[in-house]
């Protein structure tokens, strides 16, 4: 949970806020991207009414019941916010011929195929997905076992211990994390996702 806290025309928060595999951000990196006369009028404060001419403290009273339940709603579908964190990875991973067996630790220990190259790591990987994608079942609850099964050389686990959690951003009805892996951004650099809402992202960069 977090407190949000009216400093100078502006807004911080202290506290915590748990976004599953992205990380858990905390205090400073927690932003919220606009000053006290942009906050009045945001959408996700439309049900208050009095933000035209409440004082800054009451409003950062608004704002921390809005990011608190902001939390709260990632949590209740936090398995699609973390699959689509996954499975975005794994496309950069594929598309961008990621050689993540140069990291030793990246890999698990007898399930990587004598002289890997991009076509025996990622050719039978990328058929496999294809298939799952055939479905329509993206970012469901089976779309992270898809994704263990068809790259089983990769250390997932790993990769999800190592995440670094860098900054969460809050503005009306946006929100975006950027995070990056533990094994200098191999797999993840600065990777940056954006939602509007709900838990489906509407941006997504990387590198």
């Amino acid at each position: 949970m977090v407190k949000i806290i009216a400093e100078d025309g502006k807004f911080r928060a202290e506290g915590s806020f748990d976004f599953g595999y992205a990380g858990v951000f905390r205090d400073g990196q927690i932003k919220l991207r606009a000053d006290s006369s942009e906050v009045r009028n945001w959408e996700c404060l439309r049900f208050f009414p009095d933000t035209d001419s409440c004082s800054e403290e009451r409003l950062a009273e608004y704002l921390t019941g809005y990011v608190n339940g902001l939390e709260k709603s990632v949590q209740r579908d936090i398995v699609s916010f973390n699959t689509q964190l996954l499975h975005n990875m794994y496309f950069d991973m594929e598309y961008g011929g990621i050689e993540f067996w140069e990291c030793k630790e990246l890999t698990v220990p007898g399930l990587m195929p004598p002289e890997p190259d991009y076509d025996k790591i990622y050719g039978p990987a990328s058929d496999g997905m294809q298939e799952y994608l055939k479905t329509g079942e993206t970012a469901g609850p089976g779309e992270e076992a898809v994704l263990r099964e068809i790259l089983p050389m990769f250390n997932w686990d790993a990769l999800i211990k190592s995440i670094i959690p860098e900054r969460l951003s809050i503005k009306d009805t946006y929100y975006s994390f950027q995070c990056s892996d533990g094994f200098g951004g191999i797999v993840l650099c600065g990777a940056y996702c954006e939602f509007e809402s709900g838990s489906d992202y509407t941006d997504w960069h990387n590198f």
